[in-house]
């Protein structure tokens, strides 16, 4: 039966003929690419998000680009954390800390008028 294919078998059955180092070094390149891009889209969008959230609830925090900027540090430096910590201490930590901070908002948004 043989090994799996990889995913320049897969992605490019049409190119028989060509040389496919140069079309699998493209497709690799491409691929790493658009996930970075997809990552900093998610991030960015959701520190848009969160910041928007922050000052609805607490009207005493501006939505600027200076605490969006913070706030995809923060997210960053938690994942960094939880990555390096491993999976179980860290994903843990991770899920155990989100849930604290939803329980802080949800309290502050039952509080607050």
């Amino acid at each position: 039966m043989g090994p799996p294919p990889d995913h320049e078998e897969l992605l490019l059955p049409s190119h028989r003929g060509e040389d496919i180092r140069m079309v699998g070094r493209f497709d690799r390149y491409s691929v790493h690419h658009h996930n970075h891009l997809r990552v900093c889209t998610s991030l960015g969008l959701g520190a848009i998000q969160v910041n928007a959230g922050l000052h609805f609830l607490f009207p005493m925090i501006p939505e600027t680009i200076d605490v969006q900027i913070l706030i995809i540090w923060s997210i960053t430096f938690c994942a960094t954390l939880s990555v390096v910590s491993g999976l179980r201490r860290g994903v843990r930590r991770i899920s155990q800390a989100c849930f604290i901070i939803g329980e802080l908002f949800f309290d502050a948004g039952s509080v607050l008028p």
